[in-house]
């Protein structure tokens, strides 16, 4: 394993860590300096290394937004002070990355593209973040207030997205889901707003809200929050609800239906059923 770092003031990502060939198990860590890399954005090569690491005392912008620096590593952090990061894999390359982390801390805007293999991305700072048509993930956690996530609509399903933010975080975060997700979990202070191509499996609410515009949904577990289906464009099916605590229902506009819960569903807690605005 080698371990490469930023110690020459380039605009070329792969000529500030010394121009290595790299390999498998090394390490290219951008650790400080102010410097962008906006330029040869390939320059880091097609051959997958373990870890790319943006730390605390970097803050130059990576990539040239749209396009984005290729990295194609395992794992990446995204923990700099950059005001934009956006990377891409090679899809063509048929790697997989294991880990991708957005802490960045700063609000940054952020863009992730051509990772057609992404096991699990953490979102744990605020900013912007946009997950691309041509990035496939399969679990996404959501951990930060002030973040809004755009899961676009042209990937392949997610398994698993969950959603909470800390106590101990400010503000909210919305997450925009343009894909199937087997499983949403959306917790409090937490907005997701699944649009017309996204057919989740099973919806858990514990007290965030969900502005459901997409297709059918198994099942509903509903502890508490909000169910949204006032932008509904077509009539949404819903196979199961189980309701334990009090919810809020808004309700499609006239001309489209949707399963609500029945009596026996209802039990013993509270639903406020309120009309589209």
């Amino acid at each position: 394993m080698a371990v490469y770092s930023n110690t020459i003031s380039d605009t070329d990502a792969s000529v500030a860590v010394g121009s290595p060939t790299l390999a498998i198990a090394d390490v290219v860590n951008l650790v400080e300096g102010t410097t962008g890399y906006t330029t040869n954005l390939s320059g880091l090569g097609t051959t997958q290394f373990d870890t790319l690491l943006m730390g605390p005392g970097f803050s130059g912008v990576v990539g040239d937004y749209p396009a984005g620096l290729l990295v194609v590593a395992k794992k990446i952090y995204c923990e700099s002070r950059s005001p934009l990061v956006s990377i891409k894999g090679d899809n063509l390359g048929g790697t997989t990355t294991d880990l991708i982390v957005w802490k960045n801390l700063v609000g940054a805007k952020g863009k992730i593209s051509e990772y057609g293999d992404l096991t699990r991305l953490d979102v744990l700072a605020g900013g912007t973040l946009r997950v691309d048509e041509t990035t496939n993930v399969d679990n996404v956690y959501v951990k930060s207030g002030g973040i809004s996530l755009n899961l676009e609509e042209g990937g392949d399903a997610i398994t698993l997205l969950e959603c909470a933010v800390p106590a101990n975080k400010n503000g909210g975060c919305r997450v925009d889901v343009g894909r199937d997700v087997a499983t949403i979990d959306i917790g409090s202070r937490v907005e997701v707003v699944s649009h017309s191509s996204c057919s989740p499996t099973t919806v858990r609410n514990s007290g965030g809200t969900l502005r459901h515009s997409g297709a059918a949904i198994t099942t509903v577990e509903a502890k508490a929050g909000v169910f949204d289906f006032s932008q509904a464009v077509a009539d949404v099916v819903i196979t199961t609800w189980t309701i334990t605590g009090d919810i809020t229902i808004i309700r499609p506009p006239t001309g489209i239906s949707v399963t609500m819960p029945t009596t026996l569903q209802e039990g013993a807690y509270r639903i406020d059923y309120r009309d589209a605005a």
